[in-house]
């Protein structure tokens, strides 16, 4: 049973509960509804005007609604180091304190990790994606992003491992998780390719013929299969060419040929005609 169940539970028994309607709007605020929460607290407020704890919350919520909303707007503007100082104080002491567990604690974290690597800041990303994925260990956006980083920093294969972890448990079937391992696996082949041509360059570099066309015959065989494949093609494409320039000419000494008939037979008629 969750804490919002809980709350509603207890004011089907007492509508007018103060502390209940307070824990209520909280409750929704931290669970990622801010606006929402604050509208709560702030109709509870209107009602208990005296009431000192309820002005506090309010204060705090609006004051982490505020930052957070600025810094979603300067992300939007790719301003992402104001970003990263707007999301920093919606998390500050005059803010609503976040517990760890809550869903707006990692969203805070996960939404200041992505202006941070936006902002070229990879290893303070990292830092808030792992708090993230401890409060939530199933948010597929923060996995993600965490594979981004993990790629800036060059770190391709840990992000394929991790994520082959997450998809052989919870995340089997889940788009962003795929599309984020898709991207790792991906950029692991690009890598490759760009190791083995840098060592190609050495080799040539370092004037080794006999070693490029010996141990180098396999060690690049697979860049040099694509560049065989498409002159294949081309050489396809040349003989079917040839092929459709061969048959017009059949048509054409076919034709030569019936026309020659045609004007023998015609001939053969007039004559045939003028004998009568």
């Amino acid at each position: 049973e969750s804490a919002l169940e809980k709350v509603n539970k207890a004011l089907r028994f007492n509508p007018n509960h103060i502390e209940a309607l307070q824990l209520r709007g909280l409750v929704l605020f931290l669970s990622g509804e801010m606006e929402k929460g604050v509208r709560l607290l702030k109709e509870l407020y209107n009602r208990n005007i005296d009431n000192r704890e309820i002005q506090l919350k309010l204060d705090q919520c609006q004051t982490t609604l505020s930052a957070f909303s600025k810094g979603r707007s300067y992300a939007k503007r790719g301003r992402y180091r104001e970003a990263v100082q707007q999301f920093t104080l919606a998390t500050d002491e005059r803010a609503l304190p976040l517990p760890s567990g809550t869903a707006l604690f990692c969203l805070l974290k996960t939404e200041r990790a992505e202006s941070l690597l936006l902002s070229k800041q990879y290893k303070e990303a990292l830092a808030d994606c792992i708090e993230a994925l401890e409060s939530q260990p199933e948010n597929a956006e923060a996995w993600a992003l965490k594979a981004e980083i993990y790629m800036c920093l060059g770190r391709a294969a840990d992000a394929k491992h991790e994520l082959s972890e997450v998809r052989r448990t919870w995340g089997a079937e889940n788009f962003v998780i795929d599309e984020a391992y898709r991207k790792a696996n991906f950029e692991l082949k690009v890598k490759k390719v760009d190791d083995e041509l840098q060592q190609l360059v050495a080799d040539i570099e370092a004037g080794v013929p006999d070693k490029l066309l010996i141990d180098g015959k396999d060690r690049y065989a697979s860049m040099n299969r694509s560049t065989r494949d498409q002159s294949e093609r081309r050489h396809q494409s040349t003989d079917r060419r040839a092929q459709m320039e061969k048959r017009p000419s059949r048509y054409r000494s076919f034709d030569r040929k019936t026309s020659e008939r045609d004007r023998k037979s015609g001939h053969r008629k007039d004559k045939h005609e003028g004998d009568k």
